[in-house]
């Protein structure tokens, strides 16, 4: 019955959309594809493009594939619907790296040249969105998958976890509870592979306030936890019929506290590094 530690804090960051696709509203002009002359909104207008497409009173429309451009290198790929110049309904996506490598793909439902709708993106290291976004970001209820199966599905906000969400792991790992600012923060139940059990309150993304945790065995805390430790008061009951009830410090027994032992023996006063130390 010494102290124990879960170990399970998770901290995430959020899946951000990058280069024009975050910078789509920065600024407003307008350029001319040099061949054919037709108008394309720009939304960075130090880059350069090239419209292989339908127009209307001079601007890139219907179907069509837009190239970016900065300083001669492909950035960006879209593919799908335009109107009056700026993507509209339906697209497909790539953003490219100065040496011509994907760091982001995609499609989704554009509005107004932004994303807005439902979405998928995906990522050179395997993770893969699908889900709501707005405003270019995650925002809406969505799942993120990573490349080895570890599963996200809940709230996002601004392109980072929020609101009430499932993750799991591919050990066993399960978290279901609420998220806020891309970690556990909040009430939740959290399992770990090991078979043990935590349901009560989180705080940047670890085990904070009051919970109840419990092990294979039947051995149950209920008390105060700092950071995936029991610390403060509480009371811890094993498999073997010893309890204790008192402080905690660093997952062990230390303060006053009282324990009573199997064979009804009761030790009260204070405990050193899980040891009675005297009354």
């Amino acid at each position: 019955m010494n102290g124990y530690k879960t170990g399970f804090g998770r901290f995430f960051l959020g899946c951000l959309l990058i280069l024009g696709l975050t910078s789509a509203v920065v600024a407003d002009d307008w350029l001319s594809d040099p061949k054919t002359k037709i108008k394309i909104w720009n939304p960075q207008p130090k880059l350069s493009a090239e419209w292989s497409g339908g127009d209307k009173d001079g601007c890139a429309d219907g179907k069509g594939v837009m190239k970016w451009f900065e300083d001669g290198v492909l950035k960006e790929r879209f593919e799908g619907s335009y109107a009056k110049g700026r993507p509209e309904g339906r697209c497909s996506f790539e953003v490219y790296d100065n040496k011509g490598a994907v760091t982001l793909s995609g499609e989704g439902d554009f509005k107004n040249g932004k994303l807005a709708g439902k979405g998928v993106l995906k990522w050179p290291d395997g993770k893969v969105y699908e889900g709501e976004i707005a405003n270019n970001l995650q925002n809406g209820k969505g799942i993120l998958i990573w490349k080895n199966g570890t599963r996200y599905e809940g709230g996002f906000k601004n392109g980072i976890m929020n609101g009430a969400a499932v993750y799991t792991e591919p050990d066993g790992t399960r978290y279901e509870g609420n998220y806020a600012d891309g970690q556990m923060d909040g009430k939740g139940v959290l399992l770990g592979p090991d078979g043990c059990r935590y349901e009560g309150e989180f705080s940047h993304g670890l085990e904070n306030g009051l919970g109840v945790l419990t092990w294979p065995d039947g051995t149950r805390y209920e008390g105060n936890f700092v950071d995936g430790v029991m610390s403060g008061k509480g009371k811890i009951v094993g498999k073997d019929g010893k309890k204790y009830e008192g402080k905690f410090q660093f997952g062990v027994f230390h303060g006053e506290g009282v324990q009573t032992l199997p064979d009804g023996k009761v030790l009260k006063g204070k405990f050193e590094n899980g040891k009675f130390a005297g009354e």
